[in-house]
């Protein structure tokens, strides 16, 4: 669920709408749990409320919002995108050097929002306790996921799963799979998955 985060400015001024009434102080108040997506955005109370200073509104990641219907649009209009991307054959290397196993190319529809990006493989080495390394890499320089670790059995595989946020622009980026070992071995992945959600 969206959070758009609604805190009171003004002693004595309460916010009222849409049959809610908050009064001051109200702090973080998550008026998406009470109206819809459609109402808020076609909501005259909220923007007068914001355009007078009465209140402040945030989203779940602390932007800062001064046009609701602005800020919502993209969401009701099918801009809150995501994209996917998988590859389950399994590749192997043997290779010091980062390898590269996937790249997933995407587009965001909005411009300067925040994306979730999410990642999940399965790698192995075919020697007992020979380290590998699993990397995650945006626009071929930002290092997202650096993993290293070993399989206790020979052709074990390994889950490695994370997430970070960032703000991304609406221009072509790209997210690179690379392994390589740390002490001489072969490396295998499989079951990569990938996806950037608009938070």
């Amino acid at each position: 669920m969206i959070s758009i985060l609604l805190t009171t400015t003004t002693e004595g001024v309460p916010f009222v709408g849409h049959g809610i009434k908050l009064d001051y102080p109200t702090v973080d108040f998550n008026i998406a749990t009470e109206i819809s997506i459609e109402e808020m955005r076609r909501s005259d109370s909220i923007q007068a409320a914001l355009d007078n200073g009465s209140i402040t509104l945030k989203d779940g990641v602390g932007r800062v919002i001064t046009n609701i219907e602005s800020y919502l649009t993209p969401l009701v209009s099918g801009e809150f995108n995501s994209e996917y991307g998988e590859k389950d054959a399994m590749v192997g290397a043997s290779s010091p050097e980062p390898y590269q196993v996937f790249q997933k190319t995407f587009t965001p529809e909005a411009s300067s929002a925040n994306y979730k990006i999410s990642w999940y493989a399965e790698v192995t080495t075919d020697n007992t306790n020979r380290p590998f390394r699993f990397g995650v890499i945006l626009d071929g320089a930002e290092e997202l996921c650096n993993f290293v670790d070993a399989p206790v059995v020979k052709n074990e595989f390994i889950p490695v799963s994370g997430f970070t946020v960032r703000t991304l622009d609406n221009t072509e980026h790209t997210i690179d799979f690379n392994i390589s070992y740390v002490t001489r071995t072969s490396v295998s992945v499989r079951r990569i998955r990938v996806s950037i959600e608009r938070e």
